[in-house]
């Protein structure tokens, strides 16, 4: 019965033993939470498309446009882009998109020095509107 439960162990507990120590097991659960939503933290909105750069980049503009944000700057490049704009309030803000696949684009929206949780998600659902 001992050697029994030696080998269990051994067959089970050692290599969830390794994928622990190697960090796979965050790895896992913070993809998992991540993948389908947006994540605001330290005052900053992102979230990730399943959408090609230059799609998403134009859906922005169209966000924007929709919510009357005056566009201050807009760049695009191969890999990434940057859309700043105002609020109706006078605060600056800007869009970041970064290509991270040809297929598959992250953007993170900050408004003003310290954020502006409401209005990033406001930008962020007139974004997914325009990403249908």
């Amino acid at each position: 019965m001992g050697k029994r439960v030696g080998l269990i162990l051994r067959i089970f507990l050692l290599p969830l033993l390794l994928i622990v120590n190697t960090g796979c097991i965050p790895l896992i659960i913070g993809t998992a939470v991540g993948a389908g939503g947006a994540t605001y933290l330290q005052g900053s909105l992102g979230k990730e498309y399943n959408h090609p750069l230059s799609e998403t980049h134009l859906a922005v503009l169209r966000a924007l446009k929709n919510l009357k944000l005056f566009v201050k700057e807009d760049e695009l490049n191969l890999n990434n882009a940057k859309v700043s704009f105002e609020t109706e309030t006078g605060k600056a803000g800007k869009v970041s998109l970064e290509a991270l696949t040809e297929e598959h684009t992250k953007i993170v929206i900050r408004i003003g020095f310290f954020g502006d949780r409401d209005k990033s998600y406001m930008i962020l659902n007139a974004l997914d509107k325009e990403m249908r």
